[in-house]
């Protein structure tokens, strides 16, 4: 059994000088098996053996994200600025109730959001672009319900950068 409910939002236009790209995007999904397996096993011997595997495995996804960008001509060269934004929520739930595959009970949480500021001009045959991002990332992984700190991780960091090109 599954399901899936996606959803896309874009904008692209200008508001006078400004020019305005927007996109957002959302997904939702589940999906369920149930699978069962019966073998037989046959030894040199002819002794047969039968063994009967059960597995039950649920799965769901949520992701929201999106990303705004915002541009002006400004002194000859072109000024941006703008944000992006997501969130991932995944839960995998995995059973073998007679214990011969290991069973999955685990669940992880990502949310990450980042604001940026850019510069680009034309120096006659010199290109420079000048920027500054910060981004932040709170991520979350739980096993049986329980947060594992050692697979978790959070930060938050500033990015400057500075780019020159020229044709030679």
């Amino acid at each position: 059994q599954f399901t899936t409910h996606d959803i896309n939002v874009y904008y692209n236009g200008k508001v006078n000088d400004w020019s305005i790209d927007l996109n957002l995007d959302g997904m939702w999904d589940k999906t369920k098996q149930n699978q069962f397996t019966a073998q037989t096993i046959t030894e040199t011997s002819g002794k047969t053996m039968e063994e009967n595997m059960t597995t039950f495995q649920c799965t769901r996804n949520n992701l929201l994200a999106g990303k705004l960008d915002i541009s002006r001509p400004l002194w000859g060269g072109s000024f941006s600025f703008g944000n992006e934004y997501s969130h991932n929520d995944r839960t995998n739930q995995y059973l073998n109730p007679q214990g011969i595959l290991e069973d999955d009970d685990s669940r992880f949480k990502e949310g990450s959001t980042s604001a940026f500021v850019e510069y680009g001009r034309s120096f006659g045959k010199l290109n420079l672009l000048a920027g500054l991002r910060y981004e932040y990332v709170d991520f979350k992984y739980y096993d049986q319900g329980k947060l594992v700190e050692e697979q978790s991780r959070k930060f938050k960091k500033l990015f400057p950068s500075i780019v020159l090109n020229m044709p030679v």
